[in-house]
């Protein structure tokens, strides 16, 4: 039998929704897996939640899904916000959601938020389906600090190598040996092109080009938030030695990662 029940949370639940919760999450940059004390600090222990707004999807007596409901005064309206929502399946979703929009109504909400990912299109069709407008986009800002530039690269260059072995546009970047020498303020880092392998050394090369930054631009530059080209054109990165610049600002392509950024509401405080 398929069919989808929606019901409360109950106590037994909580390594069945730690499940969903990785599983669904996993896909995001700066995902860490929850542990149950994690977990009930940030949803059950949170001030104002209760146990009556967690709401638990089951279907042929598992646990499928679920999403987390909370209320708040803002401008004098009641607004109940979808903290977590957590499945794929069109189905449970959209039960899901119906269940939180009755809560939200039986609970007097002036109106209902839902923050979904960007890149999860089911929800927003779900999400349209029930009701939901399109307001604006989310403003979520996240700080982040650069604690050790070359263990960064050395985890970028680890990727590279893989994709070098298949990818012809990387296996053209090892094909000669070089180097490509990196001042993060006044700190530098090597990186090596030899028998085809990229490597970083944390240490001053012997290299024709190369490229300056403060940590700040480096960051930027290798968390894919800004492309190297547009970085060099408004001289956030500087170039020494024009020998080879386009080769070098290829490679810092190459190794920007495709980060996709989500963080659930229960994280933001």
């Amino acid at each position: 039998m398929n069919e989808v029940t929606i019901r409360k949370f109950k106590s037994g639940d909580i390594e069945d929704l730690l499940k969903i919760f990785d599983t669904f999450f996993d896909k995001f940059a700066g995902f860490v897996p929850r542990t149950p004390e994690i977990w009930k600090y940030l949803v059950l222990q949170r001030p104002g939640f209760s146990i009556d707004d967690i709401f638990v999807a089951h279907q042929n007596d598992r646990v499928v899904g679920y999403t987390v409901v909370g209320f708040k005064k803002m401008r004098n309206a009641k607004v109940a916000t979808i903290y977590e929502l957590c499945a794929r399946n069109e189905n449970i979703i959209t039960q899901l959601l119906e269940s939180a929009n009755t809560y939200a109504l039986e609970n007097n909400a002036d109106y209902i938020l839902l923050q979904p990912p960007n890149t999860e299109r089911t929800m927003q069709k779900c999400a349209r389906s029930v009701g939901f407008s399109k307001i604006s986009e989310p403003a979520t800002k996240i700080m982040v600090t650069l604690i050790n530039p070359p263990k960064l690269l050395e985890t970028l260059a680890e990727v590279f190598n893989e994709k070098s072995k298949t990818d012809s546009g990387f296996k053209e970047l090892v094909k000669n040996d070089r180097n490509l020498l990196i001042k993060v303020d006044s700190s530098y880092i090597t990186l090596q092109i030899q028998d085809r392998e990229l490597k970083v050394l944390p240490t001053k090369e012997m290299a024709k080009v190369t490229l300056e930054m403060t940590s700040y631009n480096f960051m930027q530059l290798f968390l894919g938030l800004t492309s190297p080209l547009k970085a060099f054109i408004r001289r956030k990165l500087r170039i020494k030695g024009m020998f080879s610049s386009l080769f070098a600002l290829k490679l810092v392509k190459a190794l920007q990662p495709n980060l996709d950024f989500y963080f659930p509401l229960t994280e933001h405080f």
